[in-house]
């Protein structure tokens, strides 16, 4: 089973984007990376990117799967998959966690803070953790997919049978979530409730399924059809542009767009929790252009150039859930030499390489450690990865 070059390239782009804006947030006024980020060019960001290459990644391995081992098989893969994110977000956590503890919380101011100071609240916050209650900064995604996995199945295998049947199913769910937003978990920070709300989420994952599943079994020539979505993206990216960047056009209230960004800016109409209707299309937006310039131009003419991100796209769980680990090593630091841009600067670039460099390594040792017999069994089998 082949590995999609395209897919790893860009989970290892959005992978690295997401380590930049998490180190850029905290930064408050000194926010170096996010204005050319997606999530400050505009109304999507890179969450939706993550969630929606998994989608891909699950239709587009267990499509192949299902007719050579069968339900249960492949069930049981996803549930080991599942108890892997799941150990990841603990271990995760609990390495944060007692960062906080060694340095009295004062390395964890980042919003909403984890701030430990003994070990029975220690103890405390894993218990909480362990039941998915509690989900500071930048781990709430590692939840979604706990959730979201064991259930991916079967609304594949009905996929296979009834595409109309198994969107129209999460489309309907989705929909409620929008009408009743209260509809989601309970957790420790974010008001209360999960940073990323399954029962909406779980649309992008399956449209991104949807895709993979199209394309391992029907492989169709959308060249045509394209086209017609092409000037709606375009109109929907420079809206979000114009959100972002409705300040510098110096709009005031006499123009048309003013009470445009004003809609815009509405928290509800881009509400991240419940993948607002807005902020969904913003994404498909962006993911039929990506898409576009992908199929355009050759993805092997210039692959080899991106070999770092192509190393991180394979092993994404463990190079997100180590650049949460940068992410929350680099407060102090930042702390030290004070929320300027160029320390902002420093850090996220230094944090860039270890990422980098830490994901070559596990490509080598994987290499290293793979027999040369199975090698190309091994290295190019692909994996339904966060």
């Amino acid at each position: 089973m082949t590995r999609l070059p395209a897919i790893d390239f860009l989970r290892g782009a959005v992978l690295t984007v997401v380590l930049l804006d998490h180190i850029d947030w905290y930064a408050g006024e000194a926010a170096l990376f996010r204005a050319f980020t997606p999530i400050g060019l505009g109304i999507s960001d890179a969450a939706e990117g993550f969630v929606f290459l998994s989608g891909i990644t699950f239709g587009w391995v267990y499509s192949e799967r299902l007719g050579c081992n069968g339900f249960f098989r492949c069930q049981k893969r996803i549930l080991l998959r599942t108890l892997q994110i799941y150990l990841g977000f603990c271990l995760t956590l609990a390495t944060v966690a007692i960062g906080s503890l060694l340095l009295e919380g004062t390395s964890l101011s980042m919003r909403p803070a984890i701030q430990i100071e003994s070990w029975d609240q220690f103890i405390a916050k894993m218990l909480s953790a362990m039941r998915l209650r509690e989900q500071p900064f930048a781990l709430g995604i590692l939840c979604l997919y706990v959730v979201l996995l064991p259930f991916m199945l079967p609304l594949l295998v009905l996929l296979r049978q009834s595409r109309v049947a198994a969107v129209g199913l999460s489309l309907t769910l989705y929909t409620l979530v929008q009408v009743y937003p209260q509809w989601n978990f309970a957790a420790v920070h974010w008001s209360g409730r999960w940073p990323f709300n399954p029962f909406a989420w779980q649309f992008l994952f399956v449209l991104g399924m949807c895709c993979g599943n199209t394309a391992r079994n029907d492989s169709p020539d959308y060249s045509r059809s394209r086209r017609w979505f092409l000037l709606p993206a375009l109109v929907l990216l420079l809206l979000g542009l114009l959100m972002k960047k409705g300040s510098l056009l110096a709009a005031d209230e006499s123009r048309w767009i003013a009470p445009l960004l004003e809609w815009i800016d509405h928290p509800g109409a881009i509400e991240k929790a419940r993948l607002a209707p807005l902020r969904l299309l913003h994404f498909l937006a962006v993911a039929v252009l990506v898409e576009r310039v992908i199929c355009r131009e050759p993805f092997g003419s210039w692959a080899a150039s991106a070999w770092p991100l192509l190393a991180c796209g394979r092993y994404p769980l463990t190079i997100y859930c180590f650049g949460v680990l940068l992410t929350y090593a680099s407060l102090p630091l930042l702390d030290l030499i004070g929320p300027t841009r160029s320390g902002v600067l420093m850090l996220g670039l230094d944090a860039v390489v270890a990422q980098f460099a830490f994901a070559l390594w596990l490509d080598h040792r994987t290499h290293r450690e793979v027999p040369v017999g199975d090698s190309a069994g091994k290295l190019t089998s692909g994996e339904p990865a966060t």
